[in-house]
């Protein structure tokens, strides 16, 4: 079913989360819009994320689904901050970072469909294990922009949010948020990042 056939505004009644960063709430809000539009494959992705693949992530899926798969996980890696000046778009300009973990953020629909914590799951769930690359330019944003969020994830612990969301920005933290390149692997040298920072 279309998207363009709703009026997604009216349907996503935008989650109050009293100036929190409360993840279980957020992805409720978006599974019930998501179970509203029941789309044939479901891409969960933020702002500071990007997939990267061989081909397009709609051949990415067609393959998987075409060989009986139902989700895709790929490995998700993290770009960090090692002193650059912020600036737009992320991939131009923070080229250092690490992986971090696979992640199934790619899933065909159903109504068990659930997110919860970086993935989605399903009731049976048959799991293409794709060489294609998710990475996470949340590590990159400045020290100001990361002190507030983690702000708004200890304001959502205080409302009821389990204490293990979140837990890597007070690491982040603890380092002032500046990683040392030595920590780290230049993205510029992986086929599939080179590929996203040059596209």
């Amino acid at each position: 079913m279309s998207v363009d056939k709703y009026d997604v505004e009216a349907i996503f009644s935008k989650s109050n989360t009293r100036g929190s960063f409360h993840v279980i709430d957020l992805q409720t809000e978006m599974m019930r819009l998501t179970h509203i539009l029941k789309p044939d494959w479901v891409i969960y992705t933020d702002p500071d994320l990007y997939y990267t693949y061989e081909g397009t992530i709609r051949e990415e899926i067609e393959k998987a689904e075409y060989n009986g798969y139902n989700q895709i996980s790929t490995m998700c890696w993290g770009a960090l901050n090692t002193g650059e000046e912020m600036k737009l778009p992320l991939r131009k300009h923070f080229f250092w970072g690490v992986p971090w973990k696979p992640i199934t953020r790619l899933s065909k629909y159903n109504s068990s469909l659930f997110a919860n914590g970086d993935n989605l799951f399903i009731n049976n769930p048959i799991v293409y294990e794709s060489n294609g690359i998710t990475i996470n330019y949340g590590g990159c944003k400045t020290a100001i922009d990361q002190d507030e969020k983690l702000n708004r994830i200890n304001k959502a612990r205080k409302q009821g949010q389990r204490a293990g969301i979140g837990v890597h920005y007070a690491k982040y933290q603890a380092k002032g948020y500046l990683w040392d390149q030595k920590e780290l692997q230049d993205l510029r040298k992986v086929e599939l990042l080179k590929k996203l920072i040059d596209s």
